[in-house]
């Protein structure tokens, strides 16, 4: 249960992580891509690529760990639920399943249950923003390299025109003379 608090927790991580990463996504500048731009982003990629790797690596641990801890925190609070099942049932020789122990550590613990569930649900949701942050920027290798290619073919182009201008221009600056004949 994602309380306002930790939404916008949340949120606020994410517009700082997209932001710390988007100074090289940025390759339009006043509606055009320039050769400078594209060769930026494609200089700072492994830089950049190894940044987001490293973050996720971290998102990763930072997850491990949480799960870690709650499953400290549950573990004492679960032996606690049984011991306190069993006190009360062993005059009764019932037999205790696990379900009505879970179910007594979740309601004798209900904040700091739910509490613990919402931090698990954040730490696995940066997680998983990170993963799909490395996944896009591998596509984004593709797409750098489909633009730096498309600019090299409008250069050669442009140049070839070029020249084929300044060879027509040329050729029409030349008039050709017929030979007079001299009868």
């Amino acid at each position: 249960m994602l309380n306002d608090s930790m939404i916008s927790q949340f949120d606020e991580y994410i517009k700082t992580t997209i932001d710390e990463y988007m100074e090289v996504a940025q390759l339009i500048q006043d509606n055009q891509v320039t050769p400078s731009s594209v060769n930026l982003a494609l200089a700072k990629y492994q830089e950049l690529n190894l940044k987001l790797i490293a973050g996720y690596q971290r998102a990763k641990i930072e997850n491990a760990n949480k799960q870690n801890e709650y499953q400290q925190w549950y573990d004492e609070k679960f032996i606690k639920a049984r011991k306190t099942l069993s006190a009360e049932l062993e005059s009764k020789k019932l037999k205790i399943s696990v379900a009505e122990i879970e179910t007594l550590t979740r309601v004798e613990n209900k904040d700091e249950y739910y509490k613990w569930k919402t931090e698990l649900s954040i730490s696995e949701y940066k997680e998983s923003f990170m993963r799909r942050l490395v996944e896009q920027y591998k596509k984004w290798d593709s797409v750098l390299l489909t633009i730096s290619s498309n600019m090299r073919s409008e250069l050669k182009n442009l140049t070839f025109e070029n020249r084929l201008d300044s060879v027509i221009k040329v050729a029409s600056q030349k008039v050709r003379r017929s030979p007079v004949s001299e009868n």
